[in-house]
């Protein structure tokens, strides 16, 4: 006749207390995943105890808290079981008879019955020889710390001795057992690697049992991070750590646990030996390093890191392209690990013949300027932070010529007033409606010249009365014909110059078609002195341009003003 005995707690972990463990580490193993809840396990599978003993047996898991366990009875198991009663943890435990005789407790979801079990412990009331019980798993031991050896002796009238020996250890290891005449031992093992350790227990009666303990020995990881580091902020700085250990490694990972104030730098990546660090503030940091192992053993070590100051980093635009004359916006950045005290615009280089002025405003990041004539232009933007610091960057700024003709001139005195003519092809002579220069072509007035609407007409641009320059009379869409360069020198203090003149045919670029000069005219007034330039003519056929230069046997072609006035 089959009889259960069905225990139900109340407890988070279900427990039925005793004072023995199993005669092997062998688990009874965790149930089936419910619902996607972790399994329920039950211990060791099997238990040993004397007649009258106790069991103490634990069910853990997420599940363990709505089962039961149950105890089955059949023909080999004592038939006088006492019924439970309370723990002092507030578990459960079980007197045995003095019946020798097996049974087996198992744990279910629902109590239904031995078919129903998700795990099962078989418990066996030892009469006669002492049964050594050891685990039949290993021993995890990290090397240098006492761990328990997890072993028992049993007897139905008590162990009179125990004896544990050292069987194998690795080359050059030991092992000490404290203390080394009872089963409930812990071992100290000294290197990594496979021991074997031999526990002899022995009765009243003489008899003997043994068994063997299996001790894995351990080491955490074994770490070594740099030393001290100096870097400037914003500077990327490459960190290796040492790793090893006598398993894998799990899990690594880098943190900052000590930081500047407003500081958001962290290490990059965060799971590898090694990583990257850019401090982006001024003062010590410290990085910290944690390494987990397969063993579950951690070791962690800690770089410092004290960063110092940088100048600003600052940012530029690229290249910008441009037309003489137009107005285009600039807008730099500037990042720094303190406060940016100042920002700066300045013309670094521009064109030999330029008169253009520094960006402005000049002291905030975005700013405007102006190209006065074809080239390249250098614009410096500079910021100085609080530390006296500094960071530069620069912009090229190309202009370049969008017209069909486009003549620039420019002299060496400044207080000295220079004149620009250019003559349409159907003129015959200089200082007249068919010639353009100051007295009829400043911006503003319109000299129809072509059938063209406005594109074909000239329009001087620039017109400088007292300085070096520059000026330029541009045409959008020559006609057909030749058109002619000519240079007066008007008036000033000092009419003595050197003037070079640059002719642009229709290609963007900042390269000319042709260059004249620089030639030497002088001022009028001054007897026997030249003061008018035929510089050169320029022939268009379509898109077609021929220049052509006016010098006469390798002088240039000039004379006076009231001799071309009437001379083309």
């Amino acid at each position: 006749m089959r009889e259960r005995r069905v225990w139900k707690s109340a407890c988070v972990a279900l427990l039925l207390l005793a004072a023995c463990g199993g005669k092997t580490s062998l688990r009874a193993g965790p149930s089936a995943d419910r619902d996607g809840a972790e399994a329920v396990d039950c211990g060791r599978a099997e238990r040993f105890a004397p007649p009258g003993g106790t069991v103490r047996l634990e069910a853990t898991g997420a599940n363990a808290d709505d089962g039961v366990w149950e105890i089955a009875i059949d023909s080999a198991a004592p038939e006088d079981l006492h019924d439970p009663i309370e723990g002092e943890d507030g578990g459960w435990s079980v007197e045995m008879s003095v019946e020798p005789g097996a049974y087996q407790v198992g744990w279910s979801a629902d109590g239904g019955g031995p078919s129903a079990w998700e795990c099962v412990v078989t418990i066996h009331v030892i009469v006669g020889p002492p049964v050594a019980v050891c685990p039949d798993g290993e021993v995890v031991a990290e090397v240098g710390k006492q761990t328990s050896l997890e072993a028992e002796a049993v007897d139905d009238k008590g162990v009179t001795a125990a004896r544990w020996d050292v069987i194998a250890v690795p080359a050059g290891a030991t092992a000490m057992v404290s203390p080394p005449d009872a089963a409930d031992a812990s071992v100290t093992v000294s290197a990594t690697g496979a021991y074997v350790l031999r526990l002899t227990v022995e009765d009243a009666d003489g008899s003997t049992d043994t068994c063997d303990a299996r001790v894995r020995g351990v080491a955490p990881p074994v770490l070594e991070c740099p030393g001290a580091i100096m870097a400037p902020t914003g500077t990327k700085v490459s960190i290796q750590a040492g790793v090893t250990d006598d398993g894998s490694i799990e899990s690594l990972a880098w943190s900052v646990t000590e930081r500047p104030k407003a500081s958001s730098a962290k290490p990059s990546p965060v799971n590898k030996a090694k990583t990257t660090f850019r401090p982006d503030r001024v003062g010590e940091y410290t990085l910290h390093l944690e390494v987990t192992d397969d063993d579950g053993l951690t070791s962690s070590c800690d770089v410092l890191l004290d960063a110092v100051p940088t100048g600003p980093v600052v940012m530029c635009p690229p290249t910008v392209e441009t037309s003489p004359l137009t107005t285009i916006q600039l807008s730099a950045t500037a990042t720094d690990d303190g406060t940016i005290v100042s920002t700066t615009w300045d013309l670094a280089t521009r064109p030999l013949g330029s008169a253009s002025v520094d960006p402005a405003p000049a002291h905030a990041p975005t700013t405007s300027f102006r190209p006065d004539i074809v080239g390249t232009y250098t614009l410096t933007f500079t910021a100085i932070d609080d530390d006296g610091n500094e960071g530069a960057c620069t912009t090229l700024v190309n202009a370049v010529p969008k017209e069909g003709l486009r003549v620039e001139m420019f002299w060496s005195t400044d207080r000295t007033d220079m004149d620009l003519h250019l003559l349409h092809p159907s003129a015959t002579r200089w200082f007249y409606e068919k010639d353009c220069y100051y007295s009829n072509c400043p911006v503003g007035f319109n000299l129809m010249w072509g059938p063209g609407g406005t594109v074909d007409d000239p329009r001087l641009d620039l017109d400088d009365t007292d300085g070096f320059g520059p000026e330029n009379i541009n045409i959008d869409v020559p006609e057909n014909g030749t058109y002619r360069i000519g240079v007066h020198a008007f008036n000033g203090r000092r009419a003595d110059s050197n003037v070079t003149v640059r002719v642009y045919c229709g290609a963007r670029s900042t390269v000319p078609d042709a260059t004249f000069g620089p030639v030497l005219l002088h001022g009028p007034n001054r007897q026997s002195q030249n003061d008018f330039w035929r510089v050169a003519d320029v022939t268009f056929v379509g898109n077609d341009c021929t220049i052509a230069d006016l010098a006469e046997n390798g002088q240039p072609n000039i004379g006076k003003a009231f001799e071309a006035e009437m001379a083309r």
